[in-house]
């Protein structure tokens, strides 16, 4: 079968679909050797074929990856832990330093949040943990829209012709 260029459902990207499907994709080693995962959309229909992993994704996170991500930024808002753990990445071959610090009295988090605190201390863990939440349930909302842009723009293939 001859090698055909097609686009990815998930990604949108170009990608060889020598056997039909979408070839693995986003592989990658960012930083220290460290590997991500392929594309959802690998081993699936072409988008120029296909929305129905579209459709699966999309479902995926509505049901279950935004709420989770909306949920974390909830309960490190309403139950701030404890004590909070945190590594600094370590430069090279070398592991980071690992800092943990328990929970002020009185601790604000009003006021953990403006003012940072330093990277060891239960503020600037706290802050550093939030910001990550929130980054995430953020990227989460905007793959969701971009995803149901793409699903909206498809066109049946006979429709195409």
């Amino acid at each position: 079968m001859t090698e055909t260029i097609t686009t990815c459902q998930i990604c949108g990207r170009a990608i060889k679909a020598k056997k039909g499907l979408i070839a693995h994709h986003g592989y990658s080693r960012p930083g220290y050797g460290w590997q991500t995962a392929s594309c959802p959309g690998a081993q699936y229909l072409p988008y120029e074929v296909s929305h129905g992993r579209l459709d699966g994704v999309i479902l995926t996170i509505v049901n279950d990856w935004l709420p989770d991500a909306l949920k974390a930024v909830d309960d490190l808002w309403s139950n701030p832990p404890e004590t909070l753990k945190w590594r600094d990445r370590g430069y090279g071959n070398q592991r980071g330093q690992q800092y943990e610090a328990g929970r002020p009295d009185g601790f604000d988090r009003d006021y953990a949040l403006r003012t940072y605190g330093g990277k060891g201390t239960y503020n600037g863990i706290y802050t550093r943990r939030m910001g990550e939440a929130k980054a995430h349930a953020q990227g989460m909302a905007q793959m969701l829209e971009s995803l149901k842009e793409r699903r909206a723009a498809w066109i049946a293939p006979e429709a195409a012709a």
